[in-house]
């Protein structure tokens, strides 16, 4: 492969995946702000203790999970230089459900009050590993959509060539 076409697939694959990842962030960048400026820092951690961070991770896993099921990039799965892109295409789905559930269980004891002992630590280190695995999958996945290479058309030598044609027939 020419290296232009490398960089340039590099380029937007990493174009992509931080519109991705500051997309899925910006609610809670922007909460940032607020919390810096009333001075609740106690607020930041709160993020992934709620499951909050869950929520980002679904969403990206979901799209990751479309993307990597798509008709062509699952041919684009073979030739990709990604080494254990198989294993991140079919873990997807499982940490989909893992942060799903995770967090429907974190909110229905949230919202039911009760005084439940959870293991604080387990939901935040739990959190960001899926956090992280949702990120690594969300860039793979962008890299193999980007894979794909369509050819060029010449627009004009193809009608050109069907005026030929009908031109021929007649």
């Amino acid at each position: 492969m020419d290296i232009s076409v490398i960089k340039e697939h590099s380029v937007k694959t990493w174009t992509g995946f931080l519109y991705s990842i500051f997309g899925v962030t910006l609610p809670f960048i922007l909460s940032l702000i607020g919390i810096l400026i009333i001075k609740k820092y106690e607020h930041i951690v709160s993020f992934i203790d709620d499951g909050q961070i869950l929520l980002f991770s679904a969403g990206l896993l979901a799209s990751t999970y479309y993307i990597l099921r798509d008709d062509e990039n699952q041919k684009s799965l073979k030739k990709s230089p990604l080494k254990g892109i198989g294993l991140v295409n079919h873990l997807t789905i499982v940490f989909l459900m893992i942060s799903s559930v995770m967090y429907a269980i974190l909110y229905s004891f949230g919202i039911s009050r009760a005084s439940i002992d959870l293991n604080i630590w387990f939901i935040r280190i739990s959190s960001v590993i899926i956090f992280l695995f949702s990120a690594y999958a969300s860039f793979s996945s962008i890299y193999i959509d980007f894979l794909k290479v369509y050819p060029i058309i010449d627009v004009k030598k193809e009608s050109t060539q069907a005026v030929q044609d009908i031109m021929d027939k007649l």
